[in-house]
């Protein structure tokens, strides 16, 4: 069963896809400043490493255990386990840009990977994290298969029409959570900015 589960379906150009990705994230290794920031930044770097795992388990669970578009209902018809290949984007988005697709990927990649070993803010850092996440696990997918395992749908609304993965959650969440980190951390600022400018009139004028 263990063969069977994790035996290699990789592409003759996909040789070693998980040395090229570890490749990846070791460029922002150098651009932490000491041993203390470094240690600091390890529960990051590890629960990465669990949550992308865990997708990457239950994909490869799904990849050799299904069949292709085969489904199982479970929680009440609430979610369908189902075995998807997604050649898109995020959501099975522009399936036909698969060049562009790449490319936009691993360089988005190459940007938060900086970001996050840079970034000060816990909340932002924990929004990078789960990008990275979803990031590293599809990036990996595409690497060794040429596209992305998606494995489950949410009877829910418009969302009954989409088959996601758990890195695609992931990237939701984290994009949404940075974004507004992001939002509330320039709005703060500027009010810092404002208020410091108008004391400093106030302090001129009553000279």
């Amino acid at each position: 069963f263990y063969t069977q589960l994790f035996a290699p379906k990789r592409r003759k150009y996909a040789l070693d896809a998980q040395t090229k990705i570890v490749f990846t994230i070791l460029v922002a290794l150098p651009q932490q400043k000491n041993a203390s920031a470094w240690r600091i930044n390890m529960k990051y770097w590890v629960s990465m490493a669990g949550l992308t795992g865990l997708d990457l388990l239950i994909k490869r669970i799904v990849e050799n255990c299904m069949q292709l578009d085969s489904k199982k209902y479970v929680l009440q018809d609430k979610l369908i386990i189902r075995k998807h290949h997604n050649d898109g984007a995020i959501f099975d988005s522009f399936p036909a840009k698969k060049s562009v697709i790449y490319v936009a990927s691993y360089a988005l990649f190459g940007f938060f990977t900086g970001l996050f070993a840079t970034e000060k803010s816990k909340v932002k850092k924990a929004g990078l994290m789960l990008i990275l996440s979803g990031a590293l696990s599809n990036a990996i997918d595409r690497l060794q298969f040429g596209y992305v395992i998606d494995y489950f749908t949410v009877m829910y609304g418009r969302l009954k029409r989409i088959i996601f993965n758990l890195g695609d959650w992931f990237l939701f969440v984290g994009v949404t959570i940075w974004s507004l980190a992001e939002i509330f951390t320039s709005e703060r600022t500027q009010k810092r900015k404002y208020y410091c400018s108008n004391k400093g009139d106030s302090f001129e004028e009553s000279k």
